[in-house]
């Protein structure tokens, strides 16, 4: 039993639980889990400082027992994977599904179990898009060689030919995804636009910057599409190449008009946004790579920012950013974790005094499930929690 009255069981050949009974609220670790080296558990030790001392032998054997130190190792938990993780969504059965950014890896975790499983690797090094169409399908970037994929010719194949762009969506860089409440698709491409596929009329448009047209999307690297809660479309990403340092865009459409209506017409704000927020009374908040976060008042339409120059935000460069039910703003920096407090009062870090040991946070890679759990992907692996337990976490 440790300080916090968590219960801490070791078993011979099925890994460590520890029981909270606080919240009634079993974690089981394996294998690979957290830093555990076995399933076999000899001892368990609590230091003063609340490091936990875990001394484990080779499965199976009563050999070779050897010292393991794991240092907070609840509330945040570790999955670690050979690739990176860039883009999380969940299905119908609150399964999870992760995909590699630099690797075709995709990983099935299932939380109630707390495991993961690799499914499919591809060794072509593309991009993987991940968006979830139907029960366990998927929409990726290559057409074939993908478990369980919803293949992107499957979507266009009743739209007549003269209305398909000149390039080939298969060969297009493709960014971001997203279906909307009305099921229309939307692709984000970096390089040519924004497409939106109508399949009930079977017909895709395109969306193109143009200089000369105000109303033309803000740019053609498209970094993130997000649905608000009365269904408006927002659009954002880069106004020129793939780089930190050139500004970015952030639009609204209007279906009426096929327009966008502009939030940055006349600033470069640098840092393309990857993902974006939507908080209980339904403003904007989005995290960049150079400017900290920033947060879009949906009546006003002002723009707030909070950078390391006017705020305790303890980094810039933000990498993922999700808000929980209690209005929460949680968000990764390159190897550390930040809560932005409810009442916007305080920024809290947490790093890996807590538990958080990562070689750096992937973009994008942010996600909040059904059930109000928090996944945060790095490159190797991605972190899980829930934000009601690590709040309630003394230490």
């Amino acid at each position: 039993e440790d300080q916090d009255n968590r219960l801490w069981i070791g078993s011979f050949d099925n890994g460590l639980n520890i029981y909270d009974p606080k919240s009634a609220k079993q974690i089981h670790f394996e294998r690979g889990m957290n830093g555990l080296e076995t399933n076999n558990i000899w001892n368990i030790f609590e230091a003063t400082d609340h490091t936990v001392f875990i001394c484990t032998g080779a499965d199976g054997q009563g050999q070779n027992c050897k010292l393991t130190i794991n240092r907070n190792l609840f509330p945040f938990f570790e999955v670690r994977s050979k690739s990176g993780i860039s883009e999380i969504i969940e299905d119908q059965d609150q399964q999870m599904w992760l995909g590699g950014n630099n690797s075709m890896n995709l990983w099935e975790f299932s939380p109630k179990n707390r495991t993961a499983k690799e499914l499919s690797t591809v060794q072509k090094k593309e991009t993987l898009t991940l968006e979830l169409f139907k029960k366990n399908q998927f929409l990726t970037k290559i057409p074939t060689g993908l478990f369980r994929q919803f293949d992107i010719q499957k979507i266009i194949k009743d739209i007549p030919e003269n209305q398909l762009p000149k390039i080939k969506l298969t060969e297009m860089f493709l960014e971001t995804v997203k279906k909307d409440k009305a099921g229309n698709i939307w692709i984000g491409t970096w390089g040519h636009g924004l497409f939106l596929i109508n399949p009930q009329t079977k017909s895709i448009q395109s969306f193109k910057h143009s200089a000369a047209i105000k109303s033309s999307i803000g740019g053609n690297h498209i970094s993130v599409i997000h649905e608000d809660k009365n269904g408006n479309i927002w659009v954002g990403g880069g106004k020129e190449t793939k780089n930190l340092e050139s500004p970015f865009f952030l639009d609204r459409f209007y279906e009426e008009k096929d327009s966008f209506v502009h939030f940055y017409p006349e600033q470069s704000v640098y840092g393309y946004p990857p993902l974006i927020g939507e908080d209980k009374i339904g403003d904007l908040w989005y995290p960049t790579a150079l400017d900290g976060i920033h947060h879009l008042d949906i009546n006003t339409h002002k723009i707030s920012k909070y950078n390391r120059a006017n705020s305790l935000i303890p980094a810039d460069g933000i990498r993922a950013l999700v808000i929980d039910e209690a209005d929460n703003i949680w968000m990764s920096a390159e190897k550390s974790l930040i809560r932005f407090t409810a009442d916007r009062q305080s920024f809290i870090e947490y790093s890996e005094e807590q538990g958080i040991k990562v070689d750096k946070f992937e973009y994008g890679a942010g996600y909040i499930s059904k059930n109000q759990t928090i996944y945060f992907g790095a490159n190797n692996g991605f972190h899980f929690f829930d934000p009601q337990v690590v709040l309630s976490t003394s230490h």
